[in-house]
């Protein structure tokens, strides 16, 4: 199962992290702020550097030649499990 229907769909999320941050402004002095998306993610390669190349794979073709090497095992990917 991926989790791009957890992150689309996760209402319970979006209340924790307002409800966190509405706490944090009404019972302490620490102010939060935040960046542009373009600031944070110069930020975040800054400090990753390995990250800036993709890597892209494919988890079913992964699972599929794991599959293959099994005795017996087919390699059709109608039989694997959508969840």
């Amino acid at each position: 199962m991926t989790h791009m229907t957890n992150y689309g769909n996760d209402r319970l999320a979006l209340y924790t992290f307002e409800g966190v941050s509405k706490f944090i402004n009404c019972w302490t002095n620490l102010q939060l702020k935040t960046r542009t998306p373009l600031e944070l993610a110069d930020r975040y390669f800054q400090l990753y550097p390995d990250e800036t190349d993709a890597i892209w794979h494919v988890s079913c073709a992964i699972f599929s030649e794991a599959k293959a090497s099994v005795p017996g095992a087919s390699n059709k990917l109608s039989e694997l499990p959508s969840d």
